[in-house]
């Protein structure tokens, strides 16, 4: 229970930075550069609060590591209004770090606050840079490792659930099957003695037929008296 609440914690951080404003709509996802390339950072307003124009003073910054740690590599500049400046060029020094795809943009307010007291944020996709000569210092591999564990677990509940899910649908279905079966079974013993009791009626019918039958009441009678006795 720990475990998946410390999951879901991290979780909930991660869908907070995706969602925080401004979006910064490049670099994304596929994005690709190589040491020495120069690109271009850009941001909008997506229309939910915190409005860019409440960040004043805002930095540009490179980084990495997960949702709960992240590691500042690289200062790449300061805007003073980013709802009237909305990108930033940037050259990719190779000393940053190693090829990984596991760089994103972080701007930051360097005053305006949100209501828990955390400087005003937003964060791009993780993109990949190659050609690069530096290293992760131990506090940049131990985030990222921090991230991957979370990732793990993150799997791992899921596939707990997904397969409790199959366990519970496969046991409905055989319990289901289990009470087809036993109606069956019950409809054939029905069908049985319905059978028989359509075979005493013919026997009745005959001369050696009424002897059997008659037989057969006296046994009967004679069990009905035991238990009434």
């Amino acid at each position: 229970m720990q475990l998946l609440s410390t999951t879901l914690a991290a979780l909930t951080v991660l869908a907070s930075v995706a969602s925080a404003n401004p979006y910064i709509y490049k670099p994304v996802a596929a994005s690709h550069y190589k040491a020495g390339d120069s690109f271009t950072v850009s941001w909008r307003d997506n229309g939910e609060a915190p409005l860019s124009s409440t960040y004043g003073t805002t930095d540009i910054m490179l980084y990495t590591g997960s949702a709960l740690q992240q590691v500042q590599l690289a200062k790449l500049g300061s805007i003073a209004d980013p709802s009237k400046v909305t990108e930033q060029r940037i050259t990719i020094d190779p000393s940053w770090g190693p090829d990984s795809d596991q760089y994103f943009i972080r701007i930051q307010s360097q005053s305006a606050q949100d209501a828990s007291g955390a400087p005003l944020q937003a964060f791009s996709a993780r993109f990949q840079l190659t050609q690069m000569t530096g290293q992760w210092s131990s506090s940049v591999k131990a985030a990222l490792a921090s991230n991957s564990t979370v990732a793990a677990t993150s799997a791992a509940s899921a596939g707990s659930a997904a397969t409790t899910s199959r366990r519970v649908a496969g046991s409905a279905v055989s319990t289901s099957s289990s009470a087809s079966a036993s109606t069956g079974s019950s409809s054939s013993m029905s069908g049985s003695a319905s059978a028989s009791a359509a075979s005493a009626s013919k026997s009745a019918t005959s001369g050696a037929g009424k002897v059997a039958v008659g037989a057969a009441v006296g046994v009967v009678g004679v069990v009905a008296l035991a238990l009434a006795a």
